[in-house]
């Protein structure tokens, strides 16, 4: 408990037990942070005392009750400071926050920001949720409710009785004093049971020179709405005690719900059975020290009678050993006799033994001599059967090659014959083409003979027809498709006749030209007629056309064919020219119509997103939550100060697009907030996606509004949008303190719902040191050492994001998160076990993200690793649509795009990383895991 500190000032002070002298008096608290300069010359440093005195000095008129150092850090000084009433606490906060401090001796200032201290204190949704998701608590029990006040560092003094002048708190006092907010139905303090301690392993006592400071104590009110009025009554509040002399102190006091079920029926006949059994417990132990005193009494009398008998057998081991001592004495004697006949008998064998190694090395040296001489004979004949084996091995080699050179020279000859045959072959095959080639010439200037007497024949016969019957007809080659042209063409076939018969002498000439090419030069035109699936059907269809041609000879068969193919042609010509114009009118409707589809779905989307832009913006959904039940149109463009005409027109749209609901009363229409909307588009909700949603509106769509000038110029749109160059992607995102706010609050509420996810991708508790690179507002990094408790996690990010993530995000009672402010890619990167790229690499080009990947792997440690967490594209690229459409916001906003899992796989590797594992966790964004 912190040390009570005198009143001065009761104006505010709230009656709790006036006979009692106890009262509830605001806890008027605030926090100052004083961001120091860097300090750029050795030895000099800021003293706290000095600092903490222009603090004093900035409040003129008034006094802080209390003022003293919570923190201090080389980037700041966190104090906190009381003043005596609540009303003080705002000019306060005006006269401190947003100002500055000069020092004397430093040339920067000191700027001080000041807000009103936070109280820990839980609220009524903490206690509804907790009963309500505990499967252990059963809610129509005593105990097992939100029914019992767990307090904590109360006054042992103030709750005494003070008719028995005990210190010990009395729990008389205790209903007394908080049956004012309902009945009561039990308390409990557990320092007045002697066996609690024992119970529950706990120390329920605070020593201070001898006395009891503090105690804690349980109240069980019977029913919820004593127990909702008395968390009330003390949220804010500390305790206040009045003496009779009328002076006051006051102490900070702990108060929350009771989760462990300690009143509960079970849980107090536990406690009884636990006492009752330590009751037996402790006459057994005075038992057993009755018992063990006369044992001891015992063991006394026998340790007595033991010295004597000690002391006996001592006097006995003194006199035996003088008597061994003499004896002794007498073997040394003995024993230096023995040894010197010993060394005298040693020193003759000694002179024996090297007589007989001296005789023995001269016998070795002879034998080694005599076996030298035989190891000579020995090689001097192997090197002579050597020698001749070699004589006899060149011997073979020469032979082997005279047998290689006939044969080289053979197969020389044999190749000459062969490229004498290829030569002859190939003038054979030369002399052909060459017959063939003139065959063609003369078959191609025959055919234009032909048709020339054709088309003179074909002129006359229509002047014919023309003067006969007086019906105009122009034979061309769109006649071919219709039966009168048929019949033209059927009439013409006795004249077209005589011009066909005539290739027969050509033919004829080129027979004996080359013998049956005649016949392959047919062949290849017939395979002309037949390459494509249009042209066998234009057969089909133009078989009345084609059967006026005459068939009397092989040759005049060729002559048609080639005839037919032409007329084929001609005919597939006209129908294409014929059909072309209305597919293409056709196809320009269909489009138009799809485009039309097309841009109202666009049109439609877009209304739907700033509906929910608006109805978020202007705060409908908050205040829907904060009122608790629903409320009319009328009723909510009163408190937003909106129109009374657009509120209700924006409430109907938000209805139809499910994110409120809408019930018909007696007083009218009212709204309410649907669980999405209460989830997701609340401030107040841990799962808010508000500030994600803010900055989409305001940054993000903004720069999808140039997405064709970003498909175009393939860079981002910044410069358009907001006239802001676009060279520096994150410069242009943190242009203002405000927009880096947005963006790292919306970081935050997207790691609020997927964090979890991609961090249990992979089992990362061996991982004890961890860097989160552009960790931002560091919701990842909470959820990391929340997910594993041994790891401590350090943000790098820039110093002036790391400055907003102390000062807005990150609470300094986190110990397991660090800072660390740098550019990670202009500056060096400590070393750790593990380092995360949250969402870092798709905003980078491959050439930046393998820099950085290689500076990772170069200060990582081994057996470390790198963590991506990324939204991949699937293999071939063809989904999901949230990638691609995130590929796309890259455009816009970035120099990056989004990869797939091999594409990021292929980075790590060529960075250095091995072992390249990829989860993908089935929601938005998935992890991939390299090792070093």
């Amino acid at each position: 408990m912190a040390a009570a500190t005198i009143v001065h000032d009761t104006s505010e002070a709230v009656e709790l037990c006036a006979p009692c002298g106890l009262y509830l008096k605001p806890i008027t608290k605030m926090t100052i942070s004083v961001a120091l300069p860097q300090l750029k010359q050795p030895g000099k440093s800021i003293s706290n005392w000095e600092v903490m005195e222009r603090l004093k000095g900035m409040v003129q008129t008034h006094q802080f009750s209390t003022l003293r150092i919570s923190k201090s850090t080389m980037d700041f000084i966190r104090f906190e400071g009381e003043v005596e009433n609540k009303s003080l606490v705002k000019s306060f906060l005006a006269c401190l926050d947003g100002k500055t401090i000069k020092l004397s001796g430093f040339s920067d200032i000191l700027k001080v920001r000041a807000a009103e201290y936070k109280i820990d204190f839980p609220t009524r949704h903490d206690w509804d949720s907790f009963f309500r998701d505990a499967k252990d608590m059963n809610e129509t029990l005593p105990g097992e409710r939100p029914d019992t006040i767990h307090l904590e560092g109360l006054p042992c003094k103030w709750f005494a009785a003070k008719e028995t002048g005990s210190e010990k708190p009395s729990e008389e006092v205790l209903i007394k004093v908080f049956q004012k907010f309902g009945e009561i139905r039990n308390v409990d303090i557990p320092m007045l049971d002697p066996y609690r301690e024992e119970m529950t392993g706990r120390n329920f006592h605070t020593f201070s020179f001898g006395g009891h400071l503090n105690f804690e104590a349980y109240v069980q009110y019977r029913e919820y709405a004593g127990f909702i009025e008395a968390m009330n009554a003390l949220r804010g509040m500390k305790l206040m005690y009045k003496g009779d002399d009328g002076k006051a102190v006051a102490c900070n006091i702990k108060v929350s719900f009771d989760s462990t079920k300690h009143l509960s029926d079970a849980s107090i006949k536990k406690r009884q059975l636990e006492r009752q059994k330590l009751q037996e417990l402790e006459k057994q132990r005075e038992e057993q020290k009755r018992k063990e005193k006369e044992a001891e009494e015992k063991q006394k009398e026998e340790e007595r009678k033991q010295r004597e008998l000690e002391e006996y057998e001592r006097e006995r081991k003194r006199e035996e050993k003088l008597r061994k001592r003499e004896q002794k004495q007498k073997d040394r004697e003995v024993r230096r006799n023995k040894k010197q006949l010993e060394k005298l008998q040693a020193e003759e064998q000694r002179k024996l033994q090297e007589k007989i190694k001296l005789e023995e090395r001269k016998l070795l040296l002879a034998q080694r001599n005599l076996q030298s001489i035989r190891l000579i004979a020995e090689l001097l004949s192997r090197a002579k059967a050597v020698k001749l084996l070699e004589q006899e091995q060149n011997e073979e080699k020469i032979c082997l090659q005279e047998l290689e050179e006939r044969r080289r020279l053979q197969e020389a000859e044999l190749k000459r014959v062969e490229e004498e045959k290829e030569r002859a072959l190939g003038l054979q095959r030369k002399e052909k083409e060459l017959r063939e080639k003139l065959l063609n010439n003369l078959l191609s200037k025959k055919m234009d003979a032909v048709n020339q007497n054709k088309e003179e024949t074909e002129a006359s016969q229509t002047e014919v027809l023309k003067s006969a019957s007086a019906v105009p007809h122009t034979v061309s080659s769109s006649c071919i498709t219709s039966t009168s042209g048929q019949a033209v063409t059927g009439r013409l076939a006795p004249g077209s006749q005589i011009e066909i018969a005539s290739p027969e002498s050509v033919n004829t000439q080129c027979k004996y030209l080359n013998g049956n090419i005649h016949d392959k030069v047919h062949v290849k035109e017939g395979q002309n007629l037949h390459t494509t699936d249009s042209e066998r059907c234009s057969d089909k269809r133009d078989s009345g056309v084609l059967s006026c041609v005459p068939a009397n000879n092989q040759d005049q068969k060729s002559l048609s064919s080639y005839d037919q193919n032409t007329y084929k042609k001609d005919l597939h010509c006209e129908q294409d020219r014929r059909g072309t114009e209305p597919r293409r009118r056709k196809s320009r409707s269909c489009s138009s119509i799809n485009s039309d589809e097309s841009k109202g779905r666009r049109e439609s989307s877009r209304h739907r997103r700033d509906v929910m832009f608006t109805a978020c913006e202007l705060g409908v959904f908050d205040l829907l939550l904060e009122s608790g039940k629903p409320l009319s149109s009328d009723a909510i463009a009163a408190r937003l100060g909106a129109s009374t005409m657009g509120m209700k027109r924006l409430l109907d749209a938000c209805v139809g697009l499910k994110l409120l609901a809408v019930e018909t009363t007696q007083e009218g229409v009212l709204y309410r907030n649907t669980e999405i909307s209460s989830i997701y588009l609340t401030k107040s909700s841990p799962k808010s996606q508000y500030h994600i949603m803010m900055y989409y509106s305001n940054t993000v769509y903004l720069c999808w509004q140039y997405l064709a000038d970003a498909v175009r110029e393939g860079r981002n749109q910044y410069e358009r949008a907001f006239g802001i160059s676009s060279k520096d992607p994150f410069g242009a995102m943190y242009r203002s303190d405000e927009e880096m706010l947005k963006f790292m609050a919306g970081q935050n509420s997207v790691w609020s719902i997927c964090g979890r996810d991609v961090l249990a991708a992979f089992d990362l508790s061996p991982f004890t040191q961890i860097y989160d690179l552009g960790g931002g507002g560091g919701a990842l990094a909470q959820e990391c050492v929340s997910l594993y408790p041994n790891s401590t996690v350090t943000i790098y990010d820039l110093p002036k994001v790391v400055q907003v993530a102390r000062e807005q995000f990150i609470s300094p009672e986190e110990h397991q998160i660090n800072f660390h402010e740098g550019d990670f890619f202009n500056d060096s990167i400590p070393e750790a076990e593990l380092y995360i790229l949250s969402k870092i690499l798709h905003d980078w080009d491959d050439d930046k993200c393998k820099q950085l990947l290689v500076k990772v792997y170069k200060a990582c440690k081994p057996g470390g690793g790198v963590l991506l967490v990324e939204s991949l594209l699937n293999e071939d690229k063809s989904g999901p649509v949230e990638t691609q459409l995130y590929s796309m916001n890259m455009l816009v906003q970035t120099e990056g795009k989004e990869r797939t899992a091999a594409e990021y796989s292929k980075l790590l590797e060529a960075a250095g990383f091995g072992m390249v594992q990829v989860k993908r966790t089935g929601k938005l964004y998935d992890a991939v895991l390299g090792r070093k």
